[in-house]
């Protein structure tokens, strides 16, 4: 796990020992790679920085931007990372060394990227903009747009081939690498979360009206889908595990609720004390970590137990996700910095 004030701190959980101590300030937004190796880390300086996950080692501090990053995503094999700045530019830098490999020009602030997605490993790269979906191919340089309209939100697969975008009334998904159209959805309720399944077939809406929230599970091909609970409060956020068998969404009231997906059941309900900005939930299913406060809990599923409470940030914790496929956890915080953790979660939920 790691902590700090102005610097990025790595410990072993299970001895508690400081493991590495690096400088890394002002973090707009984060990612992991799937393989849980590389940590990338965007400044609001509008700089990237690399590190390698399990010594805290900084690969590469790369700047490019000249404001402030929007978005990051590294590549499933971990050799690329894209990051999305709020004017619009996307660079794309080599992992191992930082060379800026291409750059991608925007146009303004509408061209900021809701979110950005490698695809087709690293021969693709998607990003969700307030007015439209856009694919590079990276090897072959060319550029395809498909017109989106005034989205609000957006959300890809974990492998990259699916994208959700919505904005108040409306939701569509997206066949990332035909760019086509794959569904339309009318919302007579406006969307405060979305989230894919990793593999893009089902989709998780927490859905507001003047009165109730509710989630919704519907697939995000054809019609239909199911609700899956109705809460008195207003929800915040939603994630799916790494298999897409288990389902968390936060409430404002500091609950998060934590659903079975194939047997539409409720599994636990966690209460963590206090609002709950971000969630995310290991690739097993067993665990969730929580952003609290300026803390992250953990907690072990089904028994909604609590396993251990970190004090991670100076100041309250934005986000906090599991890596893909390793058990790799990071967390931002408005104090400007990023820890990376390996929390020691074994069999049964035990730390």
């Amino acid at each position: 796990l790691a902590a700090g004030g102005d610097y990025l701190q790595c410990w072993d959980v299970a001895s508690g020992r400081l493991v590495s101590l690096v400088p890394c300030e002002g973090v707009e937004a984060l990612a992991i790679s799937p393989d849980g190796m590389l940590a990338a880390c965007a400044h609001d300086d509008g700089s990237v920085s690399l590190w390698q996950v399990r010594d805290g080692r900084g690969m590469a501090l790369v700047s490019r931007h000249t404001g402030g990053v929007a978005a990051v995503a590294c590549s499933g094999d971990g050799a690329l990372v894209a990051s999305g700045d709020k004017q619009g530019m996307v660079c794309i830098w080599r992992a191992d060394d930082g060379k800026l490999l291409t750059t991608l020009p925007g146009n303004d602030e509408r061209s900021s990227p809701l979110a950005l997605a490698f695809c087709n490993g690293s021969a693709r790269l998607a990003a969700a903009r307030p007015d439209e979906l856009v694919v590079w191919d990276l090897q072959e340089g060319r550029q395809r747009t498909c017109a989106a309209g005034g989205q609000k939100q957006a959300a890809f697969s974990l492998d990259g081939r699916t994208a959700a975008t919505a904005n108040d009334d409306s939701l569509y998904v997206w066949d990332v690498a035909t760019l086509r159209q794959a569904s339309s959805h009318t919302l007579v309720d406006a969307p405060s979360a979305i989230a894919l399944s990793p593999d893009g077939q089902v989709m998780a809406l927490c859905l507001r009206d003047e009165e109730h929230a509710r989630i919704d599970l519907r697939p995000t091909l054809g019609t239909g889908g199911q609700p899956l609970a109705q809460h008195a409060e207003y929800l915040v956020a939603a994630a799916f595990s790494g298999d897409g068998r288990v389902l968390a969404c936060a409430g404002s009231d500091g609950k998060v609720y934590v659903y079975g997906v194939v047997e539409s059941k409720l599994l636990c309900t966690i209460d963590c004390g206090q609002r709950v900005r971000s969630l995310s939930i290991s690739p097993d299913g067993r665990t969730v970590a929580c952003a609290a406060g300026r803390r992250v809990r953990l907690y072990s599923v089904p028994r909604a137990a609590h396993l251990t409470s970190i004090d991670a940030h100076a100041k309250p914790v934005a986000v906090v996700v599991f890596g893909a496929d390793a058990p790799w956890l990071a967390s931002g915080g408005e104090d400007g910095t990023v820890r990376i953790w390996r929390p020691a979660i074994a069999a049964g939920g035990a730390p």
